[in-house]
């Protein structure tokens, strides 16, 4: 069954998830890849998102509005951040991007301009640089 409406949309991108891989191998690094999602997830529980799906190292999801959808981001970069502070040799790095317009709903996923900027938004974040 589909639908449209006025969504907010988010993408998360793990950065450097092949040197991830590449530095503490295939198995470690998907239980890194695994445990990350776990927490993604706990984040979109705390803050009213709906997982749509995962691809890859990415997640998509959609919220009611603006707002959760900006706290879903914040509680996922702090999620992140905590899993740093435990595990300093596997340091993780996200992107985020965030839109919110008119979408169609269907089969379970969304389309339309929103998810389109999200996931170029998210694209466009260049890796954080120490200051």
């Amino acid at each position: 069954m589909g639908g449209s409406g006025l969504v907010a949309i988010l993408f998360t991108d793990l950065v450097g998830s092949t040197d991830l891989a590449t530095r503490h191998g295939d198995a470690a690094a998907d239980v890194l890849r695994r445990d990350h999602f776990s927490h993604l997830r706990e984040a979109l529980a705390s803050t009213g998102g709906t997982e749509i799906k995962t691809i890859g190292d990415s997640l998509m999801a959609s919220f009611a509005g603006a707002s959760d959808a900006l706290a879903g981001a914040v509680a996922m970069q702090r999620a992140v951040e905590r899993h740093n502070r435990r595990i300093r040799d596997s340091r993780l790095e996200m992107r985020v991007g965030v839109s919110v317009g008119d979408a169609s709903y269907e089969d379970g996923d969304w389309f339309g301009t929103p998810v389109v900027e999200a996931s170029h938004l998210c694209a466009l974040i260049w890796r954080r640089q120490a200051v």
